[in-house]
């Protein structure tokens, strides 16, 4: 088999030393320390918690300037990169899509609609599944139609029926609030108006929401009032076990990792203000958020080179892996080689301090730590 030259590019065609190789003008630099990442990561996340209390049209505004400004810096660096600047205008056209709707949304009137509860805010989320169930429907709704207005489904009332008890069915199974659920119910219903009558159309809606209502109960709240007879008979039927309600252990033993989990949801771990905080500010800042650069620390690519976009996306997408490890993808930074978390491992990354000076390698000390990397693989 004839041999094949190994130079420093990337082939993808074989398997190469190259892709997690430490950069030589990094070696000797000192590694920051678990207790300062795990406090920048707490500060950060109390950051992100007060960014979290913020209008989600806030949220929109901002990724829409992200996407066009990392467009922009893509276009001058990279102008050959078309598809992907193409991707980020796209998106950042999506997102002023968004806040433009909502924004009229809320600025409009309601003429229709008392001023209780009839102005659906929607968690990003409802609004990611709501996108895709209309993205999945629209077809079907529209094929439906042409086919019922062709003759070729009929009855009219029937076809409308199987295909909303196929929504009813999605909405079910995304586990939407029952209020936007109906909500959408009722406008699937409004889709038929130049088909069926008035009466049809009540009929289908009222056909969907008992169907959603069976599939979906509800608990039901019992708000009858209470006389002196009813409140006596159930002070004689409580007996002292039920006054002092047993303690249920699975409902009440502590978890870290639930405890972490449900901070995680509360923050927008998800995809929300967490992904901006992360993604932006390890991005623009070269590799530290706030909290890192007040603690002085840095993030770095195994390279040497700082975290575009992308990247540091996909780095802040480690979090949620180490909250699916049980934590043990942050502990990991105790007893690996380099310090390097669950996040640092999917990314390639180092997080080095920066106050501490740069330990100076001999030409035999780097020839020695390379020998060794070498004997390892």
């Amino acid at each position: 088999m004839p041999s094949q030259a190994m130079t420093q590019q990337e082939t993808r065609e074989i398997i190469t030393p190259y892709a997690f190789k430490v950069a030589d003008e990094l070696l000797g630099t000192p590694l920051a320390g678990p207790i300062r990442r795990g406090i920048a990561l707490l500060l950060d996340l109390l950051l992100v918690a007060m960014l979290a209390t913020v209008n989600s049209l806030i949220l929109a505004a901002l990724f829409c300037w992200m996407f066009w400004h990392a467009s922009s810096r893509l276009h001058a660096r990279s102008p050959e990169k078309r598809r992907s600047n193409l991707a980020l205008r796209i998106a950042s056209l999506f997102m002023l899509f968004i806040f433009a709707t909502g924004l009229f949304e809320a600025l409009s009137p309601d003429d229709n609609y008392s001023d209780d509860a009839e102005v659906t805010n929607y968690t990003a989320t409802e609004s990611l599944v709501l996108l895709a169930l209309s993205t999945k429907h629209l077809t079907g709704i529209a094929s439906l139609k042409d086919d019922v207005a062709a003759g070729v489904c009929k009855p009219a009332l029937t076809c409308w029926q199987t295909a909303g008890e196929s929504l009813v069915d999605d909405l079910v199974d995304a586990e939407l609030s029952p209020e936007t659920a109906k909500k959408l119910l009722s406008e699937f219903s409004q889709a038929t108006s130049d088909i069926l009558d008035k009466s049809a159309r009540a009929q289908l809606e009222a056909d969907l929401l008992a169907l959603y209502d069976q599939k979906n109960p509800q608990p039901v709240a019992t708000d009858k009032p209470q006389t002196a007879d009813t409140k006596s008979e159930a002070k004689e039927e409580t007996t002292p076990s039920q006054e002092i309600p047993s303690i249920d252990k699975s409902s009440t033993d502590y978890s870290v990792v639930n405890w972490v989990k449900g901070l995680a949801e509360d923050l927008g771990l998800g995809f929300g203000w967490a992904a901006f905080y992360f993604s932006v500010f390890t991005a623009w800042w070269q590799g530290q958020t706030p909290a890192k650069k007040l603690l002085g620390i840095r993030v770095i690519k195994l390279d040497g080179n700082g975290l575009n976009l992308w990247e540091s996306f996909g780095r802040y997408g480690g979090y949620g892996a180490g909250v699916a490890t049980g934590l043990l993808g942050f502990l990991q930074i105790y007893w690996d080689a380099n310090r390097q978390a669950i996040q640092d491992k999917i990314s390639e990354t180092l997080v080095i301090d920066l106050r501490k000076p740069k330990v100076v390698l001999s030409e035999q000390q780097v020839a020695t730590l390379e020998h060794q990397t070498q004997a390892s693989n």
